[in-house]
């Protein structure tokens, strides 16, 4: 089965919605797939970059099975700003989640 999981913050998880579709909802919704995915949302409104690095694989793993297709989608918001974290910090956190994904085999 193929599988989406898109990680992120609150633009992942559709705060503020009235239609409670949020960004995936309506990239899904206009997105036209030969087979219908399975897509999984993994949100943690307000996380940083370090949160989402520490949390994303246990997540994925917890949804996916050996015989999946697994693509993900790295959707972070603007927390790591007033957290303090640096913009180097950051693209450090994304690049270690997009490689360790690459390691996985999990296009990003």
């Amino acid at each position: 089965m193929k599988r989406i999981c898109v990680i992120g913050d609150d633009l992942v998880a559709g705060i503020g919605d009235p239609r409670a579709l949020g960004w995936v909802g309506r990239v899904i919704a206009r997105t036209r797939f030969a087979s219908a995915p399975a897509v999984m949302p993994l949100a943690v409104p307000g996380e940083t970059t370090a949160g989402l690095a520490a949390r994303w694989e246990s997540e994925v793993n917890a949804r996916i099975s050996s015989s999946d297709t697994l693509h993900m989608v790295v959707a972070v918001g603007a927390a790591d700003v007033p957290s303090g974290l640096s913009t180097p910090r950051s693209r450090l956190n994304l690049a270690n989640i997009v490689d360790r994904a690459r390691e996985r085999g999990i296009s990003t």
